[in-house]
């Protein structure tokens, strides 16, 4: 391989989004997910977005602020939040990746609503990062590494996770991060 790439496809979500999906369900079909104990998947179908109606923590109480704003800042109107690993995300409630020692429900539906992508090559030459126009956040729903069918690592993704809800995430900054995938 003459140069490594990765190609990150990035939603935009705009940052008034948050306030449009606070509604009830609506007679939707609630869906409710363990992320410590699950497979950890929130997805919804195509042109649907999750609404998250409740987080409950342990035997019943309520989260952290933490946990409450990483899982609202992964999922919260996007497709799916899966991609990055909610377990690790969230691993001071979760436990360690031996045992678990808690549990994490999430419950959510899934309501009509689409959100624009773009894709970049972080390692390009011309690069400039990831940015999204003024309004909109990044949130990283699929990368490759090296050839354009090449999955990315755990850290890879790990490393990316800076770049999760902010407007810009500068290429050279990428770069120092990933550097055994930019050579």
């Amino acid at each position: 391989m003459t140069s490594a790439n990765i190609i990150v496809l990035c939603l935009l979500i705009l940052a008034g989004l948050h306030l449009v999906l606070t509604s009830s369900t609506g007679g939707s079909q609630l869906y409710e997910v363990d992320v410590c104990n699950e497979d950890n998947k929130l997805t919804c179908k195509a042109r649907e977005l999750i609404s998250i109606v409740d987080l409950t923590c342990g035997s019943g109480s309520g989260c952290s602020h933490d946990v409450n704003k990483t899982i609202f800042d992964l999922c919260q109107g996007h497709q799916t939040c899966s991609t990055l690993g909610l377990t690790e995300m969230t691993s001071a409630q979760c436990g360690n990746n031996v045992t678990v020692h808690d549990s994490l429900r999430v419950k959510f539906t899934c309501i009509p609503g689409s959100t624009s992508s773009c894709r970049s090559n972080i390692c390009s030459e011309s690069s400039q990062g990831l940015t999204c126009p003024e309004g909109s956040l990044v949130h990283i729903r699929r990368m490759t590494c090296g050839s354009l069918t090449e999955m990315c690592s755990l850290s890879t993704y790990t490393n990316m996770y800076v770049c999760e809800g902010v407007e810009h995430c500068a290429a050279s900054g990428l770069k120092t991060l990933l550097p055994q995938n930019c050579q």
